[in-house]
């Protein structure tokens, strides 16, 4: 089977990037990247990797306690100082390091918190201020990851994402990018993988949205993707946990890839759809069009069953009218449907002025 892969847009990928892709603090050096030595108690300066680069000088009288340091921290190139503080006991699986500046143009906190327990996995960072955006005069923006994920092998990880002023631009955006997965096991031990390499799974689910506000509150533009897949038939033949084929396959982003039955559905609005997204789909006779700032969706559900053949389904809709004039802005659904083929997207065709690297559901 084939889907169309799903590329989140740009704002997305600020929103939902894992905390190092935030805008870094203000210098290149200066990040998460503590690593609590074994046995440090009491923790020492020498903890603080910073401490140990040419790039900055350590006060030398730090404060340490039993699982505690703070110390602080002058940047040689520019002359900034900063307070870290950094949580660890080692009798716990909490841990928490933070950077404190201040100054009228270049104050911010910078703080990563981390709580790994029961099998699961909680980290939560958050930016403020210059730590936010260097190229900023003003202090206001905010940017906040959460991020929670399971290590068994039924597998859970969600993503929530905030920023205030998103690139500068006095927009916000929200995220949240949601994904279940449960691996494939018949009996043997470990994780089963295919000859081409990715894991196999039975079931895989991932759900994202993101909703751009303008600095009022007021909506300006979103997306939505739900992309579900299950394992119905039987793998091919294998050896331990090498498989041919057969499970659920999903990419970089574990999104469901192919599957034995496959859900997809994708919904664009506002200003997710600009000019070079304008365009058509054509289903089963009937052309869908949409115009910059509509709302539309496509739904797209993939099935083959042994002995009881394929099927594919493909639907677009324009669901918003923007009062823009003409027949492109009508509100209309086209769809198609095949039991011959398990490909949905050989039933219809999108056409957008960008070309096809703008379709707006990729």
């Amino acid at each position: 089977m084939r889907v169309r892969k799903l590329l989140l847009a740009s704002a997305v990928a600020s929103a939902m990037a894992t905390p190092a892709a935030f805008a870094a603090p203000p210098s290149s050096t200066l990040g998460f990247g503590y690593t609590p030595p074994p046995g440090s108690d009491p923790m020492s300066t020498a903890d603080s990797k910073y401490c140990s680069d040419a790039a900055y000088t350590c006060s030398t009288q730090p404060i340490t306690d039993t699982g505690f340091l703070q110390v602080q921290i002058t940047e040689i190139a520019t002359g900034k100082t900063y307070f870290q503080t950094i949580i660890d006991d080692p009798t716990s699986s909490f841990q928490t390091v933070s950077f404190v500046t201040t100054g009228s143009t270049n104050g911010g906190v910078a703080a990563q918190q981390s709580l790994n327990e029961g099998g699961l996995s909680d980290t939560t960072t958050i930016y403020t201020g210059s730590f936010r955006d260097t190229a900023k005069a003003t202090e206001s923006d905010v940017a906040i990851d959460q991020s929670v994920s399971s290590t068994a092998a039924g597998q859970f990880t969600a993503d929530f994402g905030f920023t205030k002023n998103q690139g500068n631009s006095g927009n916000n955006v929200i995220s949240l990018d949601q994904v279940v997965l449960e691996e494939f096991t018949d009996g043997h031990t470990g994780t089963h993988s295919y000859t081409g390499g990715g894991t196999v799974y039975e079931f895989a689910d991932r759900f994202a949205l993101t909703q751009t506000q303008d600095g009022a509150g007021n909506i300006l533009g979103g997306t939505i993707d739900i992309d579900s897949g299950v394992r119905l038939n039987d793998v091919a033949a294998h050896t331990g946990t090498t498989v041919s084929s057969g499970g659920v396959a999903v990419d970089a982003s574990n999104t469901p890839t192919s599957a034995d039955a496959l859900f997809v559905f994708n919904k664009r609005s506002g200003s997710e759809i600009a000019a070079a997204n304008v365009g058509n789909a054509t289903l089963g006779g009937t052309t869908v069009d949409w115009v910059v700032g509509d709302t539309i969706s496509q739904t797209l559900i993939e099935q083959t069953v042994t002995d009881a053949g394929d099927f594919a389904f493909a639907s677009v809709s324009d669901l918003v009218d923007t009062g823009a004039a003409g027949d492109n802005d009508a509100v209309e659904t086209g769809s198609n449907f095949s039991l011959s083929t398990s490909d949905a997207t050989s039933l219809f065709t999108i056409n957008v002025s960008g070309g096809a690297a703008a379709d707006p559901f990729l």
